[in-house]
């Protein structure tokens, strides 16, 4: 058998021409390319290290964010969502980059956003994150996990669907909705999602011309929710309201700034609010099916068609609406005789406090005619608030209650409280505690915020009147009712329920820490609330949501058409420190007092 052939070396001085050659092609080559492209590019690893670093501000973030899609464009969309959706990646950062997520044209992310908004295992937090980040779909498959979410049992989650696809002014929406009102003949009264489906169709349909007669319709139709939003979508067109105030919520972000509050959007509403149309307000002024619904609105059995009434009578002009107010005065109670008293002074000019005995007379002698034949007209004289004591002005006289500087109006009244460790604190020590305990050896200390907030409480509930009832849930690691969801204490038929209240609060030293978002939770799981008032000394620290603007949303979600007034009161904390109290105050028409 033959030996193989030997390999045969080169010589040594072609071997040393070869690698002096390939030194040289080499260096040729990387002459003529860029920069970049020679070495590794170390602006880019510096942005990329700038955006992952977790203890960076929010502001550096998303400066850095910024510069990367201006290096790399559409490219860098899958490093955005990969940092979005850490668990580490603070809201208000997420909140930014789904922003600039929605400005890139990356189908591949997109499709990955889409399965995220379906994702049911995904945390609310995430699937609001890729509802923000969607651009309008391009067809209706696209459209699919958007409109499927808009009966979402998450009130959040739906709403902000509905709220995504009027961002978008996605036509393939109306159907959608249109077919869910069509079809729903029945809802769950603590979270109703008509009312909110109307909201949406009237925001993406707005200028159509058959959109009035639409609202006609539901305004008479079986849900309650979608007539208390026709009504309230009628009061708007019938006269021009007051420009947004716009967002001045604090997002988490140490340093928010306006392109935040701009990515926030205001949360308060579904669609901004329609153009006002003085010939079309005209129109609503003269139609006599606008009379006939402030009639039946006022007199509606449910307070919050009552409620919705009392908007409407505000939006036209005194020549119509006094009188259906002044129908039916007389048998509201609590919070809903404040609300007719505030809309017939609005309306008039003049105000006799709730004594609507007097207002009838007035207007019928006085008001009308002046109307009708415009001539200066005498100041009523006031007298003394009979506000807190009906219906009726018949009766023995009461202190008109109050929780430290609120006046409590209502008739169906929840007070929330924090026990938490701080509120065992002196109510002097201004600001959070932190981890540290009250001394409890001080006797120059004070009295305690618990200790306070108990003392205001049971002279609240002792000054309530005869036909008031109302509940009470304590909160610290979980929310804590008095009463379980089916009951609210009737002052007038339990003598001692205000005894039996304060030592349920007694029993529940200050221990642990803030669970806001259970507390409101549970507070509307009870039908029959129409007022909260809230009183707390920290901001969230504990519970499913801790982030405010979340928070704010889901409140916001829950009282779609429920119209409840939530009141706030803070102890050691000014406003800046606890915005959300304030935010939670102002979406709902409530105050906001802060103690000291």
């Amino acid at each position: 058998m033959p030996s193989p052939p030997v390999a045969r070396r080169a010589p040594p001085a072609l071997a040393r021409r070869v690698q002096l050659l390939t030194l040289a092609v080499v260096a040729v080559l990387a002459a003529a390319l860029p920069a970049h492209a020679a070495a590794p590019d170390k602006h880019l690893d510096e942005v990329l290290f700038t955006l992952r670093k977790r203890d960076a501000r929010v502001s550096e973030r998303f400066a850095a964010a910024e510069e990367l899609v201006q290096l790399k464009g559409v490219k860098c969309a899958g490093e955005l969502l990969d940092v979005a959706t850490e668990v580490t990646t603070p809201y208000a950062l997420q909140t930014l980059l789904a922003e600039l997520l929605r400005g890139l044209d990356a189908d591949k992310t997109q499709g990955a956003l889409r399965k995220l908004v379906r994702d049911e295992r995904a945390d609310v937090q995430l699937r609001l994150f890729a509802l923000r980040s969607l651009r309008a779909p391009a067809d209706a498959r696209e459209a699919r996990p958007l409109l499927e979410l808009f009966e979402s049992e998450d009130a959040l989650l739906r709403r902000e669907a509905v709220r995504t696809a009027v961002r978008m002014d996605l036509e393939l929406a109306v159907p959608a909705l249109e077919k869910l009102l069509a079809k729903t003949k029945k809802e769950d009264e603590l979270r109703p999602a008509a009312g909110l489906w109307l909201d949406g169709l009237a925001g993406l349909t707005g200028d159509e011309p058959g959109l009035v007669d639409r609202l006609f319709d539901h305004a008479d139709g079986p849900l309650r929710s979608t007539r208390v939003a026709a009504v309230r979508l009628l009061a708007e067109r019938a006269c021009p309201g007051e420009d947004s105030k716009g967002v001045d919520a604090d997002a988490g972000d140490p340093e928010p700034t306006g392109r935040l509050m701009q990515a926030l959007g205001d949360p308060r509403r579904i669609a901004p609010r329609a153009v006002f149309d003085a010939e079309l307000a005209a129109q609503l002024h003269e139609d006599p099916r606008t009379l006939a619904l402030l009639e039946a609105s006022l007199a509606a059995e449910h307070w919050q068609e009552r409620h919705a009434g009392v908007a409407l009578a505000r939006s036209l002009p005194p020549l119509v609406s006094v009188e259906p107010l002044l129908a039916e005065a007389e048998r509201q109670s609590g919070r809903l005789a404040v609300e007719f008293d505030g809309a017939l002074a609005a309306l008039t000019g003049v105000d006799f406090d709730g004594d609507f005995e007097r207002w009838a007379g007035w207007w019928k002698t006085t008001g009308r005619p002046a109307l009708e034949d415009p001539e200066p007209e005498p100041e009523p004289r006031r007298r003394a608030s009979t506000l807190g004591n009906r219906p009726g002005s018949q009766g023995k006289a009461r202190a008109r209650p109050r929780f430290f500087e609120l006046d409590v109006h209502s008739h169906d009244v929840l007070f929330v409280l924090d026990i938490s460790g701080s509120m065992d604190w002196p109510a002097s020590f201004v600001g959070e505690p932190g981890g540290r305990r009250r001394p409890a050896h001080d006797p120059d200390a004070g009295p305690s915020r618990i200790e306070v907030a108990v003392e205001q409480l049971g002279g609240a509930l002792t000054s309530l009147d005869e036909h008031a009832r109302y509940n009470l849930i304590a909160f610290n690691d979980r929310a804590r009712p008095w009463l379980e969801r089916d009951g609210m204490a009737d002052f007038g038929k339990a003598g001692k329920r205000t005894e039996d209240a304060l030592e349920f609060l007694a029993e529940l030293p200050p221990t642990d820490g803030t669970n806001l978002y259970g507390a409101l939770e549970a507070a509307f799981e009870d039908p029959l609330v129409d007022t909260i008032y809230l009183l707390s000394d920290g901001v969230p620290s504990l519970g499913e949501l801790r982030q405010p603007d979340l928070i704010r949303r889901s409140v916001l979600a829950w009282n779609d058409h429920r119209e409840v007034v939530i009141h706030c009161v803070v102890m050691g904390l000014d406003e800046e420190q606890h915005p959300l109290a304030r935010q939670l105050a102002d979406d709902s028409g409530g105050s906001y007092v802060t103690v000291p």
